[in-house]
């Protein structure tokens, strides 16, 4: 039972550090009300699957995305619905620009574009989780 119960202990305790050093975890009613909010919008707005979008901007070569361009390359219904996508994942801080990016500065703006790109994908198993959850109720 003491050895059960240590790898319990051990494995609660690496999820925790794990969770501690994540950039893109928030606290947990932000973490619902975003995923609710953005399958909510995905649906009014015919925004496509996020998976595609992610998928699309990681094989796009440009390092400065544009709404127009978001709509060709993935297919947004509409331009307004690229566009309040956009604004919709600038609200999240992790996604933000660092300090000493902007233009002029193509070389950190493409390091950025590639760790958002990053901690985009390391949401999207939770995401699928999230909208599996969501289709049973």
């Amino acid at each position: 039972l003491n050895f059960v119960l240590a790898i319990i202990l051990e494995s609660y305790a690496r999820v925790m550090n794990d969770i501690s050093v994540s950039e893109v975890d928030q606290d947990l009613l932000r973490d619902m009300a975003s995923v609710l909010k953005a399958r909510v919008m995905r649906k009014r707005l015919g925004w496509p699957d996020p998976i595609q979008v992610v998928h699309a901007l990681q094989q796009s070569e440009r390092p400065v995305v544009t709404a127009e361009y978001l709509r060709d390359l993935v297919g947004f219904k509409s331009i307004k619905a690229a566009l309040t996508f956009f604004d919709y994942y600038r609200g999240f801080d992790f996604l933000a620009a660092q300090e000493g990016v902007g233009p002029g500065k193509e070389d950190n703006t493409a390091l950025q574009l590639e760790m958002v790109g990053r901690r985009v994908a390391d949401l999207e198993p939770w995401t699928r989780g999230m909208d599996a959850r969501i289709e049973t109720v």
